[in-house]
């Protein structure tokens, strides 16, 4: 399965039920910025270090947690995509005398690795005000394999003067402060930039956001709405799962699914470290061996040799991949973003 973009979206106009999810996904933060701060960072393989470089390249640091409370000010474009209907964005843009803009082209750098098939394109309007208020964090994937796409926000836009975008969760990024993937220079002029959260994930952790964000939804924000290959994934299934725990625990439900979600995450983490760490050894001993092998005289060399070919052999049975020797053969010739694609789903497949 390819990588995906899950991207969310809702308003929540209840303040008490606003105040209360923010502080789950704060201890959520801090479990995250405790993993990224004291677990020890995993050696990657190689292919994972090239794939990645040129994209970390550009990408401003940022703090783990940033709790946003502050008025923004200036020209500020609000995408469309913090609606699930784009009819209801225009029709509130019009009941308000906004224009829309539409814009042709993506709004951030593309990754290569996330297939898009139809033209990047955008509606936008833009404000010249607006109060930011909630958080936005790293979340801990020791693979690192989308810097710049690997936030959580739930940050919510106050325009009491344009109803239709007041109280909306959103991600908002900044030309200079924090400018993540976005592209500014193609987009109309604006130092603030608004749109849909969205993570980048593969396999680690997919169907845990499922959790998470129906949890939310069922508690919290009965508007929200995220695609996850297809809407409200798995929504059905986790819904009817906290109908029982709420029946059998009332109003306790609520934490207790939350903590929950906290311990699946930190065992998700652990095997995922876990994991990391027996094809690095994996790839060491390979490593260790051929060199013995070269030093040893030729019996010793044939014996590492035809045990880095049964090593290299049984990882390719595992991945279900190309060998390293029939992947760059494979790549002559090729264009560099498509062998950069390549070279993703050949090295995640490991992870």
């Amino acid at each position: 399965m390819v990588s995906v973009a899950i991207t969310w979206r809702g308003k929540c106009p209840v303040p008490g039920a606003r105040t209360e999810l923010l502080l789950h996904v704060r201890r959520l933060a801090e479990l995250n910025d405790r993993l990224l701060r004291e677990w020890p960072v995993i050696p990657r393989h190689p292919f994972l270090e090239l794939i990645t470089s040129q994209r970390s390249q550009g990408v401003k640091p940022r703090a783990n947690i940033e709790l946003l409370d502050r008025q923004i000010e200036g020209n500020i474009l609000v995408n469309a995509d913090l609606f699930s209907h784009y009819a209801e964005f225009e029709e509130g843009a019009a009941s308000c005398c906004v224009p829309i803009l539409d814009h042709s082209g993506a709004d951030a750098r593309e990754s290569v690795h996330a297939l898009n098939f139809g033209a990047a394109a955008s509606r936008l309007i833009a404000i010249e005000a607006a109060h930011i208020s909630g958080i936005n964090f790293d979340i801990y994937d020791p693979r690192r394999l989308y810097p710049g796409e690997d936030r959580v926000s739930f940050t919510f836009l106050e325009c009491s003067d344009l109803p239709f975008l007041d109280n909306r969760i959103c991600e908002v990024f900044h030309r200079t402060e924090t400018p993540g993937l976005i592209d500014f220079d193609a987009l109309p002029p604006s130092a603030w930039y608004v749109r849909a959260p969205q993570i980048h994930l593969r396999h680690y952790l997919e169907s845990w956001f499922d959790q998470f964000l129906s949890w939310t939804k069922f508690f919290f924000v009965p508007e929200l709405d995220w695609w996850h290959h297809e809407p409200l994934a798995g929504y059905a299934q986790i819904m009817g799962e906290l109908e029982s725990l709420q029946k059998k625990l009332g109003a306790a439900a609520k934490d207790a699914f939350s903590e929950a979600l906290m311990a699946d995450l930190l065992e998700r983490a652990d095997n995922c470290v876990r994991e990391m760490a027996r094809l690095a050894d994996q790839s060491s001993t390979v490593e260790t061996d051929a060199a013995a092998g070269q030093a040893g005289g030729d019996q010793a060399r044939q014996k590492s040799v035809d045990q880095l070919a049964g090593e290299e052999e049984a990882i390719d049975r595992e991945m279900g991949e190309l060998s390293e020797e029939d992947l760059l053969k494979e790549l002559e010739g090729v264009g560099e973003p498509k062998k950069e694609m390549m070279l993703m789903e050949a090295v995640s497949a490991k992870q």
